[in-house]
């Protein structure tokens, strides 16, 4: 194609840059929240690609997001930090049916679910949160 970058749509944009990444082969693709900012119907597309090429190419995938509906998406495992340290990883299916961390626990009940439409969210506790940032600082 030869359209300008600044012509095509975020969608577009994206597409390009993930094909652009694994083009290479690398061992390892870091996507960094590679749906934010694209509307649901993009973003399906754009993880359907990036389940493709993975597929293709045997590459590595690392995908960081703060969706917990697209890791259930496109990731075998998980692993969930909080202040820069690991603080659980397992499967996404023992994650979502079996969190061992109380931030696993707040964090998946702070996700929306369509079964619960219309019910207020679960917010991460305040103490929780900085019991975790007190812990984080003091390693």
């Amino acid at each position: 194609a030869k359209s300008f970058p600044h012509v095509l749509s975020g969608g577009m944009r994206q597409r390009a840059l993930i094909a652009a990444a694994f083009a290479s082969r690398p061992k390892l693709v870091i996507a960094d929240e590679p749906t934010t900012a694209l509307d649901v119907t993009v973003q399906k597309d754009v993880l359907h690609l990036i389940r493709e090429l993975q597929h293709e190419t045997g590459v590595g995938l690392m995908f960081v997001t703060h969706d917990l509906c697209l890791v259930a998406k496109i990731c075998h495992s998980v692993t969930v930090m909080h202040g820069g340290r690991v603080i659980e990883q397992a499967t996404c299916t023992d994650l979502i049916n079996r969190p061992a961390h109380a931030y696993s626990q707040a964090l998946l009940a702070a996700t929306p679910r369509p079964d619960q439409a219309g019910q207020g969210l679960e917010p991460v506790p305040t103490a929780l949160i900085e019991r975790m940032v007190a812990v984080a600082g003091n390693g």
